[in-house]
């Protein structure tokens, strides 16, 4: 029995592991699902038809290249803003080699002159510094208002700009100019002047000059003075005048100004008229050549230590604006006719005449009007310098205010005793 039951318990594994081998499959065989999948293509060894070589007959297909651009020129610079005085590194690219090019104030238009040029190189490159200016060539002071920086090519074309922040320096103010004025003269006599006057004026005092001679104070001492407002002059130069009053004559003045150390000081002054004590009366100085004359001043020209009697004719010719000689100021006079005498009534020593004719020294005239080569003055406007400087200089207007030819300027020449043409055509 135990013999059966074990024959038959094995013949049954055996007949259960066969079935499990058939149904999976003898081994290496692939399973039934397998037979029904797809297979992966190979690629073939012959190239097909879309890959085949273009017949020599077809068309080029047209290129898809586009032609490079010009490099347009760019302007670049640091800092971006500054005030009067800052140094500006200023570079730019895509300029035409070899070709100058400067950078100009705009405003926005280029106004001026260049402020720094310089040449590209051969990849259109270039670089520079460059000073920020505090003031435009009419003389007006840069405000900043739409400030920019341009570039511009050898045929005044500007080729990129670009904004600046511009601060402009705010400094000291045309009241102070005046206040310094009226302190100088306030300490006059009282104390020490020199800290209102520019190093080069302080310079002169302590060489031995004398305000006489340095800024036309006399010793005789200052009774009162009258400063009026700083004249509007396009200058870096700040003109103030004013009325000094001593004891036996006023006088008519300007004071010219400078920065120095960021304060206004007296760098200067020139003589506009002198008149006796009392205003306009000339009745204590004589005058022997009529009603039309007046007495403009007195001063020493020719240095022979008396003064020389300056007569005028006046004018009713009003000078314009334009003429804006540095020698004047708003209250140059304006006359028909100019003398310088000397001497006594008695025997009057014309040293210098002005007319309409002719400029006369010692009774020779040495510039004529009205010869075919220049007009005829219907005035002229005059300076008088300090009698230490010994400068005369005459602007001759037409009648309408307009200059009508250059300005003449005369100097006393001691050596030969008598006054010389420094600027002016002699005849």
């Amino acid at each position: 029995m135990r013999i059966q039951r074990y024959t038959v318990q094995r013949g049954l594994a055996i007949a259960l592991l066969g079935t499990v081998l058939t149904a999976c499959g003898a081994p290496g065989a692939s399973p039934a699902s397998n037979a029904s999948r797809p297979s992966v293509a190979q690629p073939s060894a012959q190239p097909s038809a879309a890959s085949a070589s273009t017949p020599a007959s077809a068309s080029p297909q047209p290129s898809s290249r586009v032609a490079a651009q010009p490099a347009q020129p760019i302007l670049a610079f640091n800092p971006k803003s500054g005030s009067p005085g800052t140094t500006v590194q200023v570079s730019g690219t895509g300029y035409k080699p070899g070709r100058p090019v400067v950078v100009r104030l705009g405003m926005p238009q280029p106004v001026g002159e260049a402020l720094v040029s310089a040449v590209p190189d051969a990849d259109g490159r270039w670089s520079a510094n460059l000073v920020l200016p505090e003031r435009l060539p009419s003389g007006d002071p840069i405000t900043g208002d739409k400030l920019r920086l341009v570039v511009i090519d050898e045929a005044n074309q500007a080729l990129a700009s670009a904004p600046f922040g511009f601060t402009a320096n705010a400094g000291p103010t045309r009241e102070a100019a005046v206040q310094t004025v009226r302190d100088m003269l306030g300490t006059f006599g009282h104390g020490d002047i020199r800290p209102y006057l520019t190093a080069e004026l302080q310079q002169a005092l302590t060489t031995g000059q004398t305000t006489d001679e340095t800024l036309g104070l006399h010793s005789i001492g200052l009774q009162s003075f009258d400063v009026r407002p700083a004249e509007d002059r396009p200058s870096e130069v700040l003109f103030v005048p004013a009325t000094l009053h001593y004891a036996e004559f006023a006088e008519e003045r300007v004071y010219e100004l400078v920065v120095e150390q960021e304060r206004w000081r007296v760098h200067g002054s020139s003589l506009v008229a002198t008149r006796p004590a009392g205003g306009d009366n000339t009745s204590e100085i004589s005058n022997p050549f009529g009603p039309e004359w007046y007495v403009m001043t007195t001063a020493d020209y020719n240095g022979d230590g008396v003064k020389d009697v300056i007569y005028a004719q006046k004018s009713d010719v009003q000078r314009q604006a334009s003429v804006t000689d540095p020698a004047l100021s708003s209250s140059s006079p304006t006359v028909r006719s100019l003398m310088i005498v000397k001497g006594p009534v008695e025997n009057l020593h014309m040293l210098l005449s002005v007319s309409d004719r002719s400029v006369t020294i010692g009774g020779d005239p040495v510039i004529g009007f009205g010869d075919g080569q220049t007009g005829v003055p219907a005035a002229f406007a005059v300076a008088l310098e300090p009698a230490a400087k010994q400068v005369v200089t005459v602007v001759p207007l037409n009648e309408d205010g307009s200059q009508l030819v250059q300005r003449i300027v005369l100097f006393w020449n001691a050596y030969d005793g008598e006054f010389r043409v420094v600027e002016g055509v002699p005849q």
